[in-house]
This record gives structure tokens, sequence and C-alpha cells, in this order.
């Protein structure tokens, strides 16, 4: 016969048992945000327009403006409501959300946007449940994007890098060819003082041939006379 304490310890590990499974339950479940439009004819999407999810995830349309509600259509890139949807919202919903809660685990389910041409213009997605997908898809993981901003600072920092070693370059020309104009004054004009200023042996020499060439002259009047 089973005693008390051992009867104890069996739902005690049952009870922890269940609470890992639903921890690990809740664990998994994810809310996957979609935006819906941002107003303007250039906002009539579904951002991410195709998104993956599994059973007990929730799907979060985040209206961002404009005229638009999420209605489930016939079919992907069908712009036919279903007749009997599964789910559909209001025509921008007083909390700015709509909610879906998967509950199939595999399951391929479309959407568009009823309001107007707005599905024609290209609102419409698809949410692919328990991988469904098809091997063309990518799926939007926070790894790619952290990958292209990566690219993207990458090639601007090599674009600035580039700006600064051009700017370098052009200013060391520049700075070289202003101290070779300026050096290359100095020496003219330090050769135009040499050549104009008068030293004391030529004043000395310009002197001596000036007196002798007044006492040539006078001899030459003495030997006439």
């Amino acid at each position: 016969m089973m005693s008390l304490q051992q009867r104890n310890s069996k739902k005690l590990i049952a009870l922890i048992l269940a609470c890992l499974l639903i921890g690990s339950t809740f664990a998994a479940a994810e809310t996957v945000v979609i935006e819906v439009g941002g107003g303007g004819p250039e906002n009539l999407k579904f951002v991410p327009q195709e998104v993956t999810a599994n059973k007990g995830d929730t799907i979060l349309w985040n209206f961002k403006g404009g005229n638009h509600n999420v209605f489930e259509s016939s079919g992907k890139h069908s712009c036919e409501m279903k007749e009997n949807p599964a789910f559909q919202s209001l025509t921008n919903p007083p909390t700015g959300n709509f909610t879906l809660e998967i509950t199939a685990e595999k399951d391929t389910i479309t959407y568009m946007c009823s309001v107007g041409s707005h599905c024609s213009a290209g609102m419409w997605g698809v949410i692919y449940v328990g991988g469904t997908e098809p091997p063309t898809f990518v799926k939007p993981t926070p790894s790619n994007k952290a990958n292209k901003d990566n690219d993207n600072n990458a090639s601007e920092n090599e674009m600035n890098n580039t700006g600064k070693v051009a700017g370098i370059v052009i200013g060391s020309i520049f700075g070289f060819a202003m101290i070779s104009a300026i050096g290359f004054l100095l020496v003219k004009r330090c050769r135009s003082k040499q050549r104009t200023v008068p030293t004391a042996e030529g004043i000395k020499r310009v002197v001596d041939n000036t007196d002798q060439a007044t006492k040539d002259t006078h001899k030459a009047k003495l030997e006439n006379v």
C-alpha cells in the first residue's frame, strides 16, 4: 500500500511537469506584428506582406493610418472576400489593433483590405502556419536585418574614409603649392635687392673711374694747347 509521503511526491512531480509544459507552451508562443497602411496612396500595404507563425502564436495588425481593415480572402493574391470568413476587423478599429490567435497546426491564411480598390493596389497578405511557406520564401529575421544594417554601415564608413583620404591629399597638394609660391616670391625678392642695392666697393670703383676720366680729359686739353 502506497504511503502518504509517496502519494505527495507523485503529486508534486506531476505538478512540476504540468508547470514545465505550460511554461514551455507560453514561452514558445510569439506575437507577430504586421503594420497596416500609414495614410496616403503609397502606403496601401501590409508590412511584412508575408509572415510565418505556429500554433499558439498571435497575429497583431497595427493600424498606422488611413481607412483600412483586415478581411479573410479566398486565396493567395486574391482580392475576393471569403464567404464565411473566420476573421475580419472593423475599418480603423478604435484600439488601433486587431489580433488573431493561430489555432491550426498547419495552414495558409490569406487576407486583404476590403476598402475600395486597396487590395488591387497591393494590400493583401499571407500567413504561413506550421512550415507551409514555399521554398522561395525568406523569413524576415532580426539577424538578416542586423546584417543589412552592418553592410550599410560598412559602406557608409568606406565612403567616409575615402572622402577623408581625398581631403587629406587635396589639402596636402594645396599646402605644398602655397609654400612653393611663397618661397619663389621670397627668393625673387632677395635677388632683386641684391641687384639694385649698391655696395661700398662699387661706389669707390665708380668714383675712381670718374676721377680718372676727368684727369684724362684735362691732360688732353693741355696737350692740345
